[in-house]
This record gives structure tokens, C-alpha cells and sequence, in this order.
């Protein structure tokens, strides 16, 4: 009775213990598949660009990380308070820029 068994991937020869092949990298149990591709999706968001954004143009950075529609509100509402006076403009901007540092990513499926 043999330990060894194939990756489905690479056709290396594996332990039949392994939940990921040595060679090339990849899970072999479905769900750790999975679990390791949403981590991946969170690494690649930056709130710091996420902020940056919305400096730049008040609701970009809700729209990086996947608000479209409070990102879209944001940028309509702060337009129309710096038109009627600077101040709320102001204050909605600033609102946009910290909400977009401090809110997670939406996780696509």
C-alpha cells in the first residue's frame, strides 16, 4: 500500500496526506481552494488608494471597493453641496475620503 499518490495538476508524485501539491503550488482540497482565492481577492485592496480616490473625486474610492451606488450618491451629493455652499461640500468630501479608508471591501462571489 502506497503513501504516494499524483497531483491532479501536475502529475507529481504526492503524499496522499497533502492539501497542496509541493510542485506546482496548488490546493487539492476544493474548499481550501476557495478560502485561498477570497484572501487573495482582500490582499489585492488598498484603502489607502481607496482614499486617495475619493480625494481625487469624492465617491471613486466607494466605487473601488465595490459601493457603486453609495460611491455614485457621494459624488452627486458633495457636487451639489459645494454648488449651494462650501461647507457641506466640504464636510460630505471629507466624509467620502474617511469612509472609504475605513469601510472593508465587498467580496465578489
Amino acid at each position: 500500500m502506497s503513501e504516494q499518490t499524483y497531483c491532479p495538476y501536475c502529475a507529481e508524485s504526492i503524499l496522499k496526506a497533502a492539501k497542496k501539491c509541493k510542485h506546482c503550488g496548488e490546493f487539492l482540497d476544493p474548499s481550501l481552494r476557495t478560502e485561498h482565492h477570497v484572501a487573495t481577492q482582500k490582499s489585492n485592496y488598498s484603502p489607502g488608494l481607496a482614499a486617495v480616490l475619493s480625494l481625487l473625486i469624492p465617491g471613486a474610492g466607494q466605487m473601488y471597493g465595490g459601493y457603486v451606488g453609495t460611491g455614485i450618491f457621494l459624488l452627486v451629493l458633495t457636487f451639489f453641496g459645494y454648488m449651494l455652499f462650501i461647507l457641506p461640500g466640504l464636510g460630505l468630501h471629507i466624509y467620502a475620503v474617511f469612509t472609504a479608508y475605513s469601510t472593508p471591501p465587498k467580496i465578489k462571489p
